[in-house]
């Protein structure tokens, strides 16, 4: 068995090895800048095929009512509205996500809508507002029947009360005139009186004159 131990074919073998590598390395550099490339086409061919969003914005303030305390109170909290806006419209218009609503102070609130069309965009929101009104319209119409049943309530308690005092003072005058009545029956009985007792000083008064003219009599009278 012979050994090839000439050092020219292993240098010529060291060199095609690296020839095989450089060449290698150049594919991939080129493999990666075209894949570059084609990704970076991609992109801009997918920023210019996708529509435009337009933003369209709505501020609305949470409506008020006074009460008899002078006291204005919100139809409903932000919150709870905005809760509510939610479970109608989330699965109507905005795929499953919530609405893009924040508070503003404790009665306003702001709604903004995203859409590919200003048009859209604004009648999103005109539903959007509408839905609001005739909550609130309802919620107002509760609030009014409540305030008209507690003053139906107050009208009836002072119409009681009115009328307790009106038999009171019915009753009182009723009293009145039997206490007239019956004095007004008693007056005949007094005048009797009052004549007997008129008779009864009459007769002294001519008995004093004629026990005056007489002394004899006086005396008489003052023995017996």
């Amino acid at each position: 068995m012979m050994q090839n131990n000439n050092p020219n074919i292993n240098l010529q073998e060291d060199e095609i090895d690296l020839k095989e590598i450089f060449k290698i390395l150049i594919n991939s550099k080129k493999l990666i800048i075209v894949t570059t490339l084609i990704i970076t086409l991609l992109g801009t061919i997918y920023s210019f095929q996708k529509a435009p969003l337009y933003k369209s914005t709505a501020l609305i303030e949470i409506g008020q009512y006074n009460t008899f305390e002078n006291e204005n109170i919100l139809l409903e909290s932000a919150s709870k509205l905005i809760q509510n806006l939610n479970i109608v419209f989330i699965h109507k218009s905005f795929d499953n996500k919530t609405l893009p609503i924040k508070t503003i102070e404790d009665k306003l609130i702001e709604i903004e809508i995203h859409k590919p069309s200003i048009d859209l965009g604004k009648k999103t929101l005109d539903e959007i507002t509408r839905y609001i009104e005739k909550r609130h319209s309802l919620l107002l119409t509760n609030v009014k029947n409540q305030l008209k049943y507690r003053i139906n309530s107050l009208n009836k308690t002072i119409e009681y009360h009115l009328a307790l005092r009106s038999n009171q003072i019915k009753n009182d005058k009723l009293r009145i005139i039997n206490k007239i009545e019956n004095l007004n029956s008693e007056l005949p009985v007094l005048d009797k009186k009052i004549e007997s007792l008129n008779e009864v000083i009459v007769a002294d008064e001519k008995n004093l004159l004629l026990l005056k003219s007489n002394p004899e009599l006086l005396l008489q009278r003052l023995a017996a």
